[in-house]
């Protein structure tokens, strides 16, 4: 884990965290656990996906994780990437 030194440090991981963060987000307007997309069924057919663990979904739990992030920051919620996971 990176430990910042200063503040300054701080805003500066913030500020490159955030748009890493929202980067993620899906075409429906959720958010999966660990990448973007991997929704498509065939994938259930490649021979080393573990009970489909293969896929990575959007859920509501990583969702509203990433809207309550966004609103501790005081992201503004009239954004279109908030809107759009609010109407999912």
């Amino acid at each position: 884990m990176i430990q910042p030194k200063s503040r300054t440090d701080l805003i500066e991981l913030f500020d490159r965290a955030l748009p890493w963060q929202l980067s993620f987000q899906c075409k429906d307007g959720g958010w999966g656990a660990f990448d973007k997309e991997v929704t498509k069924r065939w994938l259930e057919d490649v021979p080393f996906a573990d009970h489909n663990a293969i896929l990575d979904p959007t859920c509501s739990d990583l969702t509203a994780r990433t809207l309550e992030l966004l609103g501790y920051v005081s992201f503004d919620r009239r954004r279109r990437c908030v809107q759009h996971a609010l109407n999912i």
